[in-house]
């Protein structure tokens, strides 16, 4: 007799359901997961932000502040295996270079500067950190996300955090899973908040310092008035929405768009489009001009004072003439250039052509710089050196590597590299003022030239951050300036003053290596100038000398 062989059991339709089903919820409770690991982390990096900035000023915090941030975007982008670019998350390291400058730096100019450079790094981090093309190719791109940034993305990321964190805290299972760890942690809490009470304040009475310094953290801690718990919760609250927003946009994917230049040059993405013959008269013509004017240039500002005072001019007078201009016309050059490789339409045979006009403007456009520098120096030195000259004479010098890195993209068709040029151009450029400390280059050539002319602004010269005192306090030692020297005890001790006050409120993490440097720096002299302050120059310590 034969065996009955069952036949095979098919798959119910229930069964895809249900695999279907799992497959849903194990993807809305990732969604939830992830959503809580990033409140959680913004909500530490808010009650961070609350230590670091509440009851101190402007200074290392920020610094601070930042290196948390950053380590916790690399974090989530590490954690959810989100595709990570070198040449886009570098940007994290002159963003933390930056939020450091600002706690080094007091001029007003340089501070500005390095908070915008701190935020386009940031926003380069968090748009591009998975991008191949560098800003994705396209000119405008980190503008754009700059301003979504600001405008939208706290929104958004509220929006998509926020309920997906309440629905995993309210998840049935998750009570069960974890009440008892929960509750471990409570119970010892309340077995170690008892012994830690009675060891600090054995050792507050043990040492004074240690008291006040406990003392600070309870009164942190323990605000007396609704005001201050009010203060703290916004501020926390603050900290945490920055915090969530950084890290929601970096692990967001975002859509790129990239225009290569190419496509342009071959007339597919623009409406006006020109041939070689149209774009060579274009070029053609102004690099005549160019020409024209370069030869002139030649004669007067390289071939010594004699040319220039033949014509009627000082060598001051004629330096002051046009600088502007000559900067206006370099950066025009540079956007000319641009349109017309943007624009032009061009053959393999047309491209030597295309190359050697492009080269010869570049050529003449640096000898112009040149030109522009050259008048600026000369300047200086008839009138002295300001934050504008100073600031003018190194935009100069980087707008020079942008042009440079312009030629290259348009010979080498290779758009990316005018990208790259213009952002370490841009960067340069403020970390070259940082490094010079620009109020005190000013004050260090204003006063060496005081020694060759006899002439010194001291008006201006108190006009300066606190970045170039250390370098004019030693005026105080020198007697040959005359009335000058009581406008500088006045101006002097008045900074001592808002020095004292501003030392003395800044708070455990307001520190700052600009301000403390300029305080130790009068401090040296506080006896000489303690006379002088609180008091008006017209008091009596006239300016004539008596």
């Amino acid at each position: 007799m034969q065996a009955e062989t069952s036949p095979l059991p098919l798959p119910e339709l229930d069964d895809f359901l249900d695999s279907s089903d799992a497959r849903v919820i194990a993807e809305d409770r990732a969604r939830q997961t992830r959503a809580a690991l990033l409140a959680i982390t913004s909500l530490a990096l808010g009650l961070s932000g609350n230590i670091l900035f509440h009851t101190s000023t402007i200074g290392i915090n920020v610094f601070l502040f930042a290196v948390l941030c950053l380590m916790a975007v690399g974090g989530a982008l590490f954690y959810f295996r989100r595709p990570i670019v070198w040449y886009h998350v570098v940007f994290a390291v002159p963003a933390a270079l930056f939020a450091l400058l600002l706690a080094v730096r007091l001029a007003p100019e340089l501070r500005l500067f390095n908070i915008l450079a701190l935020f386009g790094c940031v926003v380069i981090l968090l748009y591009f950190n998975g991008t191949p093309r560098f800003l994705g190719g396209w000119w405008f791109a980190p503008i754009g996300y700059g301003i979504e940034l600001v405008m939208a993305a706290w929104f958004f990321g509220l929006q998509a955090v926020v309920p997906e964190t309440l629905r995993w805290a309210g998840r049935a299972e998750l009570d069960t899973r974890h009440l008892g760890t929960a509750k471990s942690v409570l119970r010892g809490l309340v077995f170690a908040l008892p012994v830690i009470i009675v060891f600090a304040l054995l050792l507050s009475s043990a040492d004074a310092v240690f008291g006040r310094l406990t003392g600070d953290v309870l009164h942190f801690l323990l605000p007396a008035s609704a005001e201050g718990i009010i203060e703290q919760t916004v501020l926390t609250a603050g900290f945490a929405v920055i915090g969530l927003t950084l890290l929601w946009t970096a692990i967001e994917p975002h859509t790129q768009t990239t225009v290569p230049m190419s496509d342009s040059k071959r007339g597919k993405a623009s409406v006006l489009r020109l041939n070689i013959i149209e774009a060579s008269m274009v070029l053609g013509s102004v690099n005549a001009l160019f020409v024209a004017f370069v030869a002139i240039q030649a004669r007067y500002l390289f071939g010594g004072q004699a040319n220039i005072t033949a014509q009627g001019y000082t060598y001051a007078d004629y330096a002051r003439r046009g600088f502007y201009e000559l900067l206006v016309v370099s950066c025009m050059t540079i956007a000319l250039l641009v349109a017309v490789e943007h624009l032009t339409y061009r053959k393999r045979e047309e491209e030597r052509l295309f190359r050697g006009l492009v080269t010869l403007m570049v050529l003449l456009t640096v000898v112009i710089l040149v030109a522009a520098f050259r008048r600026l120096t000369l300047y200086e030195d008839a009138y002295g050196f300001t934050r504008i000259r100073v600031m003018s004479s190194t935009f100069i010098i980087w707008l020079a590597v942008v042009l440079a890195a312009l030629w290259i993209a348009i010979v080498r068709h290779r758009p990316e590299i005018l990208l790259a040029g213009g952002v370490i151009a841009g960067l340069g450029f403020g970390l070259s003022l940082n490094v010079i400390n620009m109020d005190a280059f000013i004050a260090r050539h204003n006063i060496e030239r005081y020694d060759n002319t006899g002439k010194l602004d001291v008006d201006y010269l108190l006009t300066l951050s606190d970045d170039a005192i250390p370098t004019i306090v030693p005026l105080l030692d020198r007697e040959d300036l005359g009335s000058e020297q009581y406008g500088l005890l006045y101006g002097l001790a008045s900074r001592l003053v808002v020095l004292d006050y501003s030392r003395a409120q800044r708070g455990p993490f307001g520190y700052h290596v600009g301000e403390e440097r300029a305080w130790q720096a009068l401090d040296a002299y506080r006896a000489r100038l303690e006379p002088y302050m609180g008091r008006n120059a017209s008091d009596g310590y006239g300016w004539s000398g008596s």
